[in-house]
């Protein structure tokens, strides 16, 4: 390997691909979820995928254990539009449910996310395979790098869900998953 790939880069970008082609009936829709590194204007509700840590298991290999957040952004104050004041929690409540739908391909304990493992690699691996459409090969040319792609594992960390800045001190409600995968670079 001529040159260190970035493992949380990597993740990112797979849980965004697979969050996004989930939610979306197959189309890999990335208006509202970003990558920890992205700087396209974010308008709210949007999804932030970000690899908080990383932790090889041998010294300079792009493998091992990546810790990461999803966060979740929201309007916390009712809009002109919403006369219900809980409207801006219930449809925050739905967008991270959502989120929570496609990590729930496991069961109901860490022993049983292989499932969830398998589709973040295939997701992640989805990305390197051009379509023959112009976005398409434009999408698998940013992300060459993910055609030996592997996630072994995934699991929640504890805690699994936390929220960003209290409610009265901010306009945006931030739910935040947390989870750490071990992603390496394999053909199988």
């Amino acid at each position: 390997m001529a040159y260190f790939l970035n493992p949380s880069s990597k993740l990112e970008r797979a849980l965004r691909a697979l969050v996004a082609l989930q939610i979306n009936g197959g189309q890999y829709v990335i208006t509202d979820a970003f990558i920890a590194n992205d700087s396209r204007p974010r308008i709210f509700p949007n999804r932030t995928f970000a690899g908080t840590a990383f932790s090889p298991s041998k010294p300079y290999r792009p493998e091992g254990v990546v810790t990461l957040e999803i966060h979740h952004y929201f309007d916390s104050i009712a809009q002109p539009n919403q006369p219900d004041v809980d409207t801006p929690r219930v449809n925050l409540e739905a967008y991270f449910g959502a989120t929570m739908d496609v990590l729930n391909l496991g069961g109901t304990n860490d022993q049983d996310l292989q499932p969830l493992a398998a589709a973040i690699t295939q997701a992640g691996r989805w990305l390197a395979v051009p379509d023959n459409t112009p976005t398409g090969i434009r999408i698998a040319a940013d992300n060459a790098d993910m055609v030996d792609f592997r996630c072994d594992w995934v699991k929640f960390n504890t805690p699994m869900i936390t929220r960003g800045k209290p409610e009265n001190e901010s306009i945006a409600w931030v739910e935040i998953i947390h989870l750490s995968a071990y992603v390496s670079n394999a053909t199988n």
